[in-house]
């Protein structure tokens, strides 16, 4: 089961990254196929772990950050009933707009780019559904506006514009 919650996270990921590095150099729909499966295999992945979410749930120690003495901070997952439900939110409606956006996208020059950093979006997603604590949240909380906002680079008003009023609302 370890390795069905770890999936959830990593092939949005996998999608994300295999786009941005090789996306130019596959053939058109390839890359919205990838985007496209890594997503949905996401929300099988997600179903699958259903069952782990009972009770107080299933914690997945990824790896420990920080230990001194008797204090020990771990990053992880958390795998409860809330997480499990936004989970199958989250890329249940990821899957759609993918899928929704396959067609919208399909001739525009920057399809590659818009499908990797999608991917990246939902993995920013999921990591603060299933963030076991506030580390891996405020991490990904920061990244995953700024990441997705820098799309509108062409209008660099737009994007600065964006970042900052995300700034500004963090007080």
């Amino acid at each position: 089961m370890d390795i069905l919650l770890t999936l959830i996270l990593l092939l949005p990921l996998a999608g994300g990254v295999i786009n941005a590095c090789l996306g130019q150099r596959l053939p058109r729909p390839v890359p919205v196929f990838i985007a496209c499966g890594a997503v949905i295999g996401s929300f099988l992945a997600a179903l699958g772990s259903f069952t782990l979410a009972t009770g107080e749930g299933y914690r997945l120690v990824l790896f420990t950050w920080l230990k001194s003495g008797n204090f020990q901070a771990d990053v992880g997952l958390l795998f409860d009933p809330l997480a499990a439900i936004m989970t199958l939110m989250v890329t249940g409606v990821a899957s759609l707009i993918h899928l929704y956006a396959a067609g919208y996208m399909e001739d525009d020059s920057d399809q590659v780019r818009f499908f990797a950093l999608l991917n990246l979006f939902v993995f920013a997603m999921l990591t603060i559904v299933l963030a076991d604590n506030l580390l891996p949240l405020f991490l990904q909380g920061w990244l995953l506006f700024l990441r997705f906002n820098r799309f509108l680079y062409r209008k660099t008003e737009n994007a600065d514009a964006g970042c900052k009023a995300f700034i500004v609302t963090m007080d």
